[in-house]
């Protein structure tokens, strides 16, 4: 994969040890942001690695290991704070949205469409989530660490709780309904991501006009598998 040309130089800025408890936070944030950056333009979130983010964030290899002591372990920090991005703009957005009226006739399908506006937009407001969580079920998984992962799998527990109860405000329905949809939502990102994100060296056939058929728009193609589960779940 193509080099970044690093933010500082060896002997700049980015040599210079974080001491401070803010300036190590500050320090490992740059090194995310330089590991987000890679993520979203290699061929595969495999492809990235310690070297490609040290030398895009101006820092020694070593420097990264002070803060991720494995590509892996530097995969489910990024992998975390991006979660963490995702849900704040699914709150923000969740916010913004009325509560279903069962008194409006049709109100259903305006539920299925409202919550599903509001996921798909904050999947385009922190288009890595979608990457990320594809690549965490579809590769990485068995190869991080059981504590790791269960730490960050429990950091997402309150969220969860939090993302239920404004869907089931929006959509009408119980929490308990809503929960039950929770792994259909992730299916469906996880899902519609790999559909229309073919390998690149792919793409070009899929560009071919016979090939129409397969290729798919993220945005279009998970609201639309949205819509028709959050349908299901205000009808039952």
């Amino acid at each position: 994969m193509p080099r970044l040309t690093a933010s500082t130089s060896a002997t700049g800025q980015g040599s210079r040890r974080a001491r401070s408890t803010e300036a190590k936070a500050a320090r490992f944030e740059s090194i995310l942001d330089a590991a987000c950056a890679l993520y979203e333009t290699a061929p595969t979130v495999e492809a990235v690695g310690i070297e490609d983010v040290a030398r895009a964030a101006g820092v020694a290899k070593g420097t990264v290991y002070l803060y991720a002591p494995s590509k892996e372990a530097l995969f489910l920090a990024l992998y975390d704070r991006t979660n963490r991005r995702w849900f704040d703009r699914i709150d923000a957005r969740f916010a913004a949205k009325p509560a279903a009226d069962p008194a409006v006739a049709g109100y259903q399908a305006d539920a299925a469409r409202a919550a599903s506006a509001a996921i798909v937009g904050a999947c385009m407001d922190v288009p890595l989530m979608a990457r990320l969580n594809a690549a965490l079920h579809g590769s990485l998984e068995p190869r991080l660490d059981p504590e790791a992962l269960y730490a960050s799998k429990r950091g997402m527990l309150d969220r969860l709780d939090s993302f239920t109860r404004a869907l089931a405000r929006v959509l009408g329905v119980s929490a308990r309904d809503a929960g039950s949809v929770m792994p259909g939502i992730f299916a469906c990102l996880i899902g519609c991501h790999h559909l229309a994100s073919p390998p690149p060296h792919l793409a070009a056939l899929y560009d071919r006009d016979d090939m129409a058929p397969f290729r798919f728009d993220f945005a279009r193609l998970l609201g639309t598998s949205l819509r028709d589960l959050f349908l299901a779940a205000c009808r039952s």
